[in-house]
């Protein structure tokens, strides 16, 4: 498994050059891109160009693009959601300046339920989306979140009712909040291409260091371990609180070498 640093970090400043050389200096081999506007104006071409540039001649490689979470594809009103795509195929322009292997979608909203209405809005969406995604050399995995039509058994049926084809991106801090990150895995295990690494108390989305909250990063480290393609596994960490460190960055490489090192003593026993 490969480390990565997802640029949620650093919402709501501008990503910058320099922060990508920290993140650099700090040890991670890959980054994902969050479109955020505030972070990473994805509408605007200068610094597009700048990162663009730097990710060029970088030892580090651009691993994945996070679309932005407001523009909901499973959204049932047609106009409403044609503005969405729209705002996405924007956001995907990115890949144009920065080529990345994957696209990180949720599927629907915070709050969505599960429902056929939303299954037919979030297939016509994807339909279009994958299309503009693969011709721009990347691949859009979904993300299995705390609503209930994004919940690990929805996301399956979605994609076994769909064809679409399209991998997980599975993120074990909505896992825990959804009630159980063993069984969460198990399901979408064979469909599992990258994996986002945030902790919480159980309840909140709050994005902490690993070991900052109540997630059993032993059974977390043993299931990802026993992946079919665990060697080739971006570990991203998407961290909004970094506690009181003054380099965030380096502390979200420590916490991730100390969910290796508790791998390590897994094997060993």
């Amino acid at each position: 498994m490969r480390f990565g640093l997802s640029t949620y970090l650093t919402t709501p400043n501008r990503l910058t050059t320099a922060w990508l050389e920290r993140t650099a200096a700090a040890g991670f081999a890959l980054v994902e891109l969050f479109a955020d506007r505030r972070s990473l104006d994805y509408r605007e071409r200068t610094q597009l160009d700048d990162v663009g540039g730097w990710f060029r001649d970088a030892p580090v490689s651009a691993h994945s693009l996070h679309t932005p979470p407001t523009a909901n594809i499973a959204q049932t009103d047609r106009h409403r959601r044609r503005a969405h795509c729209d705002e996405l195929k924007r956001a995907l322009e990115v890949l144009e300046y920065v080529p990345c292997k994957f696209v990180i979608q949720h599927l629907g909203a915070q709050d969505d339920l599960h429902h056929g209405r939303r299954i037919d809005a979030a297939f016509s969406s994807l339909e279009e989306l994958n299309v503009f995604a693969r011709d721009r050399g990347a691949a859009i995995l979904l993300e299995n979140g705390h609503s209930e039509f994004a919940a690990p058994e929805n996301l399956l049926r979605f994609l076994e009712l769909t064809h679409l084809g399209n991998g997980v991106s599975f993120d074990i801090g909505h896992a825990h909040i959804r009630g159980g990150i063993e069984d969460s895995f198990e399901r979408l295990a064979p469909l599992i291409r990258s994996v986002h690494v945030h902790d919480n108390d159980g309840m909140r989305d709050q994005h902490l260091l690993p070991q900052a909250g109540t997630i059993d990063w032993r059974t977390a480290m043993r299931l990802l371990r026993g992946h079919p393609q665990a060697a080739e596994l971006g570990l991203i960490a998407v961290i909004r609180d970094a506690g009181d460190s003054s380099q965030p960055a380096a502390a979200a490489h420590d916490s991730l070498c100390r969910l290796m090192d508790i791998r390590t003593r897994d094997e060993e026993e």
